[in-house]
């Protein structure tokens, strides 16, 4: 039919130009009006000015329409400050004597500040995806937001939400491979991405552990506001380091990326090469897992990056000698090694009926070079490093060669929260493989402002690390203990333990986590005796008791003044020991210690050290007194913060 209509047209088009001879046909048209119209910017923040620029042919009048209003000339540029939210479109309508008229239209995106900024990198910044990490795991998860940079490697993302914008700006922007991060530096929003701000994605990466389960959706969750809060403060501290020992401010480093352009591509090189060892990894687990059969089961994901003391060597003015000790020097960046992080994750969801499992393998400070290879741990194969100091790429050679750990845990949501059956391994010393062992149970919660641990944790012993079976060979438990942990939004954190050397007063059946396979699959709860111990330790700490002597909200003490009173008739009992840390929003320290056997204690703090056994009991008392009040969470120190530098080579410098 579309055939037969246009042969139609084309006859009728034929006859009708083609025929009749007379006539020169109708009159010529009158041109129209036409209008061009730009804007000095179609992406700005909130407050900010942009230029509306116009020019207009043929017409003797113009009238503005949409986001500004009125007689117009036919030519001209007006200037606006936008005070709100949303599309501001700027049309305008041009015509001449007659009547007829020409249109354009230019549209003005305002918002919140996010991520603004440039990337700057030895490739390609052109089109690269970035998104926000929410919760702080280097991986783009559902719903967190992703935008991609323009030809010359800006980038913007506003929210029209004020208070989401609030939030979301204090989150890294990450790339979605992962190579790319800034920590958003001044916390406004407005921060550059290169390998140089890449290098802070060290402090995230520890904060993984945290995650386990959690949805990314909830943006702004008590659990990711602690955390975050924790890395800015981290930042915060290793940006100050740079200040003291490299010369380079914290308002500077925002544009280190452009003044030491030249040390980009040697920075990169070596994430480069961290990341191909890890790759590597990955592919040696995921082989593992298609001899297994359970590809479609099992996911597995690597990740890399370069610690935070590396600044030493690309911020130095010694460059390319990465130490304030200037011999031996190197020749070129290709004779230095750096330290370097791994991570690998496993995901099984509903591996044992409704518990989902999640392993966590790190292996911190291994020296590399930047020809994506692991070196040897000695002090010949940092610098000028020759053929013997490299090793093969393989599991058992970041295990020798790094600070290896496994956090191995079984998950699901309960009515009780998010319970957890976990079993951690680390390594204590590498050149023996000497290993440390825990079998926990615990159950998270999460307030408005702050999330609770509550665990139940069993000391398996030292043993010696097996690379091939990835155990650290133990098999009784040495030591019990409960544990209660509060972490809160402004990053402050408090860590309580009741432990039971002797296994005393903690008698209820351990769980051994080593037991458990597919075969023997985990108990559908935990075991009650381990919930109903837990529930009364709890009602203790939070005063759910009553207690008059108590305080009348959750307090870290509570379970301590609880025995000392005979609620809890454990004092004198061989073996038993009461452990409390705090950090406040500063992340300042202080910790508190005593043997309930003997009643001796101490305590420390920035600003106070006491120690005390019962020999005194009026001293003793008093003491206790000091020592509470220096453990708060909202108290801030006198005492100056010593920030030392750090050789990635050689740890500590003193200088």
């Amino acid at each position: 039919m579309i055939k037969k209509i246009l042969i139609s047209l084309s006859v009728f088009l034929f006859v009708s130009c083609g025929g009749g001879g007379g006539g020169g046909g109708g009159s010529a048209s009158v041109p129209k009006p036409s209008v061009s119209i730009s804007a000095s910017d179609t992406e700005i923040s909130i407050n900010e000015s942009i230029t509306i620029n116009w020019s207009s042919s043929l017409a003797t009048s113009c009238t503005a329409s949409g986001a500004w209003s009125g007689t117009k000339a036919t030519s001209g540029s007006e200037s606006f400050t936008i005070t709100s939210a949303g599309a501001n479109s700027y049309s305008l309508q041009c015509s001449d004597s007659s009547g007829q008229s020409g249109s354009g239209s230019i549209t003005v995106n305002s918002g919140y500040p996010i991520s603004i900024g440039e990337l700057h990198d030895s490739g390609t910044v052109s089109n690269i995806a970035l998104f926000i990490d929410f919760n702080n795991n280097l991986i783009r998860d559902e719903d967190e937001p992703t935008f991609n940079t323009a030809a010359d490697g800006s980038f913007e993302y506003r929210s029209t939400s004020e208070s989401e914008a609030n939030c979301h700006k204090k989150y890294p922007t990450v790339s979605n491979d992962g190579t790319l991060y800034t920590p958003n530096i001044n916390q406004q929003g407005d921060s550059n991405i290169s390998p140089f701000s890449t290098i802070f994605n060290d402090l995230q990466r520890n904060g993984l552990k945290y995650f386990t389960g959690e949805d990314s959706a909830a943006d702004c969750n008590a659990k990711n506001l602690y955390w975050n809060e924790t890395l800015n403060l981290s930042q915060s501290i290793a940006l100050k380091r740079i200040e003291i020992y490299d010369s380079v401010t914290q308002s500077d480093f925002n544009s280190i990326g452009i003044t030491l352009s030249e040390r980009i591509p040697d920075i990169k090189k070596f994430q480069l090469s961290a990341k191909s060892i890890s790759d590597t990894i990955e592919a040696e687990f995921q082989t593992a897992i298609d001899s297994q059969g359970i590809t479609e089961l099992v996911s597995v994901s690597a990740s890399s990056e370069l610690d935070t003391s590396n600044f030493r060597t690309f911020l130095s003015s010694s460059y390319p000698n990465p130490s304030t000790d200037l011999t031996p020097t190197v020749s070129s960046i290709d004779s230095v090694a750096v330290q370097a992080g791994l991570i690998v994750e496993l995901s099984y969801p509903n591996y044992m009926g409704n518990w989902n499992n999640y392993s966590l393998l790190i292996s911190d400070d291994i020296k590399i070079s930047n020809n994506a290879q692991i070196l040897s741990n000695q002090s010949g194969c940092y610098l000028n490093f020759s053929t013997l100091c490299i090793q093969d790429i393989s599991l058992n050679n970041i295990i020798q060669y790094g600070d290896f750990s496994i956090n191995d845990l079984y998950h699901k949501q309960t009515a009780r929260g998010e319970e957890i059956f976990e079993n951690v391994q680390y390594i204590t010393d590498s050149s023996t493989l000497a290993c440390r062992e825990y079998d926990k149970q615990a159950i998270r919660n999460e307030y408005e402002d702050m999330y609770t641990v509550i665990t139940f944790s069993e000391f398996r012993g030292d043993s010696y690390f097996y690379p091939d079976d990835l155990d650290c060979s133990t098999w009784d438990a040495n030591g019990r203990g409960f544990q209660y942990e509060e972490f809160f939004n402004d990053g402050s954190s408090i860590f309580m333990e009741l432990w039971d050397n002797q296994e005393i007063f903690y008698d209820q059946s351990e769980i051994y986590f080593d037991d458990y396979d597919q075969d023997y699959p985990l108990p559908s709860d935990f075991p009650i005796e381990t919930l109903e111990v837990m529930a009364t330790l709890e009602s203790y700490y939070t005063n759910s008791v009553a207690l008059e002597n108590l305080s009348d909200s959750a307090n870290p003490f509570n379970i301590l003044v609880a025995i000392l009173n005979g609620d809890i008739p454990i004092f004198g009992a061989p073996g038993m020991s009461y452990y409390v840390s705090i950090e406040n929003a500063d992340k300042r320290s202080s910790y508190f210690y005593m043997d309930l056997s003997s009643g001796y204690y101490d305590c420390s703090s920035p600003d106070k050290f006491v120690s005390n056994d019962l020999s005194n009991s009026t001293v003793w008392t008093e003491g206790l007194i000091e020592c509470f009040a220096e453990l708060d969470r909202t108290k801030s120190f006198n005492a100056e913060r010593i920030i030392r530098n750090r050789s990635p080579l050689t740890g500590v410098i003193y200088e």
